[in-house]
């Protein structure tokens, strides 16, 4: 059997090397990378595979990820390959090794659906694939892949099937019913078995994120949902709802930057701005309302468009980059509410300028901008000014220097400067994250400095 897969994996090799459907390829990175060629043969309730990994570096120790429920596992030239001898690999000296095992594959339901069904290299999250799946015992049926389909073709008692593009372990499935590829967008696929209306969906946000995330949508006729790497079958026999066009964003967006725990609120931020959809946990909802209040709907795009071009996996500080990239201006946004477990904090924007009091460089200092309003942190502008700060209590403050004295309270209007009580018309200090912020007119009255400023400096006399 191990000798016949190659011979049928070989044939299907070369007949698809001449076919071309006009597919939009995935840019190839300027380095070196490891290669997969997979060939898949279905037989009974179980498939064949042989997996053929190049381009090791003789250099570098390797280890393999052994999917579950995998058996008849041989490396090389029939060498058994050993999950309790820890996956180390040893490679021969052309750089390559193929793996040639089983997996179960029942079709009892008339569909099957794998995700972890190929060896895996522990630390490569993304190599060059290409898929060839020679199949004789499943007539009248349809093989959907997360990577892009190069081509198709059925001959007698036989279907073939070539998917290319980049990847890690792509889910793979199969249904007894004909599909047809309705519509692409980039390396953004849809699959129907009948008429399929697309008109809801705005591939103008899904259509950036398939430019470099390959990504398949099977819309079946059957009642349930299954989503894994670069492929989500659903139920949608007729058109693509709201919802559903959220969660291939979502599905998509976290391809490209993985599902950990502490990127769930961002990937639901991200998915909610690009459909428009409502995002599901509380926090995210938060966030999306405060960045639509605080920026205009130009910079929203300019924001969009910044994580949509750029190719390396998002993180809080670089979404906090691209944000203030289209404010002008600097923010932790996203890195301040990395925390799931705390409220949400404000948007503010903010700019470091040299600090000049009477002339003399007195260091620096954020000026923050918020809902329009300038804002500094009392803490570090005083501080700078020479003030000795103190937290009587969580929502008390106490700044002094010299014959200088000043007392706030969160909430209050009074004030109290050298121990007597003043009264202003707004609170003098609004607490964010736990800091005392106070306007800049508010600062100016109380304090008695003038306040000017260039593009890089601020200006503070008495």
């Amino acid at each position: 059997m191990i000798l016949l897969l190659a011979v049928s994996g070989g044939i299907a090799f070369r007949h698809w090397e001449e076919f071309s459907s006009g597919k939009p390829k995935i840019a190839e990175p300027q380095m070196n990378r490891l290669s997969v060629e997979v060939t898949v043969e279905p037989d009974g309730n179980k498939l064949d595979i042989i997996q053929k990994i190049t381009g090791f570096d003789h250099e570098k120790t390797y280890e393999a990820v052994y999917p579950k429920g995998i058996s008849d596992i041989f490396c090389g030239s029939r060498n058994t390959c050993s999950e309790t001898a820890g996956g180390i690999i040893t490679l021969p000296e052309n750089g390559e090794i193929t793996f040639t095992y089983s997996i179960k594959a029942a079709t009892e339901h008339g569909f099957l659906f794998l995700d972890d069904w190929l060896i895996g290299i522990r630390g490569v999250d993304t190599w060059k694939m290409k898929m060839m799946i020679t199949d004789e015992k499943r007539e009248g049926g349809t093989w959907a892949a997360g990577l892009p389909l190069k081509g198709h073709e059925k001959l007698d008692y036989v279907d073939y099937y070539v998917f290319e593009g980049d990847g890690s372990r792509p889910a793979l499935y199969w249904e007894n019913s004909k599909l047809e590829e309705i519509h692409s967008e980039g390396l953004l696929s849809f699959f129907a078995a009948g008429e399929l209306s697309l008109k809801s969906v705005d591939f103008g946000s899904l259509g950036k994120l398939s430019h470099t995330i390959p990504f398949s949508v099977v819309c079946t006729s059957r009642d349930y949902e299954l989503a894994g790497e670069g492929l989500l079958i659903s139920s949608c026999t007729k058109s693509i709802s709201k919802n559903l066009e959220t969660k291939i964003a979502w599905e998509m967006l976290s391809l490209k930057n993985g599902t950990s725990a502490d990127k769930q609120v961002m990937l639901e931020v991200l998915a909610s701005l690009l459909t428009g959809k409502q995002a599901k946990s509380q926090k995210a909802q938060s966030m999306v309302r405060e960045l639509k209040a605080g920026l205009s709907k130009d910079q929203i795009q300019a924001f969009l468009t910044g994580f949509l071009d750029d190719s390396s996996r998002i993180s809080y500080k670089s979404m906090d980059h691209f944000l203030g990239a289209a404010a002008g201006m600097e923010t932790d946004f996203f890195s301040e509410n990395n925390k799931r477990h705390r409220g949400l904090i404000p948007l503010l924007f903010y700019k470091t300028k040299s600090l000049l009091l009477n002339d003399r460089k007195a260091g620096k200092v954020r000026v923050y901008i918020h809902e329009g309003k300038r804002l500094y942190k009392l803490l570090d502008l005083l501080g700078a000014l020479g003030y000795k700060a103190k937290t009587k209590k969580p929502d008390i403050f106490l700044f002094n220097k010299r014959n200088e004295s000043y007392e706030f309270q969160a909430e209050s209007k009074i004030y109290h400067y050298n121990n007597e009580e003043y009264g202003v018309f707004n609170f003098p200090i609004v607490i964010i994250n736990g800091e005392a912020y106070m306007e800049e007119n508010i600062f100016q009255s109380i304090f008695g400095f003038r306040i000017n400023e260039t593009e890089s400096e601020l200006f503070l006399r008495r």
